[in-house]
This record gives structure tokens, sequence and C-alpha cells, in this order.
């Protein structure tokens, strides 16, 4: 993690309001740093921009196959797409990845899924607690306890 990277998480800690957060963050370093951060956003949107697009030819893949449409056929689709294989960051078409590249990719998304299971499931009990409790927020349920 980079040192302005490590700003961020710090300042996080004093706010609930991200474009506060945003602004303190940004005002708090050099131009250098500035410049710097702005390619690393630059960077990340990019990436995110990518995923996106590999991530709906995934899913009208998955669907053309559903409707009968042969595999090999189907991820034609995902020649000119492709995926960061986690831990080496390497970019790879997903026509040429590796039985190992497709596996280490899986796996990451697969604990992914786990996380994001486990804060639904945070939440389904926020709401039990919410429900069972007769109040409209958590917060009201802490006020009673208090």
């Amino acid at each position: 993690m980079s040192e302005i990277s490590r700003l961020l998480r710090q300042m996080a800690e004093t706010t609930n309001d991200p474009a506060d957060l945003a602004k303190r963050h940004y005002d708090s370093l050099t131009p250098t740093q500035q410049q710097a951060w702005n390619e690393q956003l630059r960077y990340r949107e990019a990436v995110r921009v990518m995923r996106d697009d590999v991530r709906q030819a995934e899913h009208e893949v998955r669907d053309l196959i559903a409707d009968g449409v042969s595999p090999n056929q189907a991820r034609r689709q995902l020649r000119c797409h492709g995926f960061f294989v986690p831990g080496s960051g390497e970019w790879v078409k997903w026509l040429d990845a590796t039985v190992e590249q497709h596996q280490a990719r899986r796996e990451y998304l697969l604990s992914l899924a786990a996380g994001v299971m486990r804060t639904a499931e945070m939440h389904q009990q926020a709401i039990d607690d919410i429900l069972a409790a007769g109040v409209t927020t958590l917060a009201d349920l802490e006020e009673d306890v208090a």
C-alpha cells in the first residue's frame, strides 16, 4: 500500500463523509503526490471499466450457453477480454488463460463472494434484531439498552 493510500485510510477514521474525506485527503497532498494519486485513480478507473466490460461479456456467454449455443462458439465473445490473475497481477486474455490462471481467478472470486455473503448475513441479522425489538433502526435498539 502506498503512503498516499495509507494516509487516506488514516484520515478515513476521522469522518463519515466520503466527500469530506476525498477533499481533505487530496488537499493534504503535495503537488507531486497529487499527480501520483491522479495517475493511480485513472489506472483504477481504467481497470474497473475493463472489468465491467469483461463481466458483461462473461454474462452474455453464460446466457448464450444456457440458450443452447455451444460453449466453444459462445466463448468467442471473450476473445478480446481478459482478467487479472490474483497473486501475479498479470492481465491475461480469457481464451489464453491456463488452468492455473483460471483456478487462481476462481478462488479469488469465491473469496469475494464469501465476504459478500458474510456482509449480507450481518444485514439480515440487523433486520431480524430491529424487527424483533419493534424499533426502526439499530441506533434505536442501542438507545433501549443504554
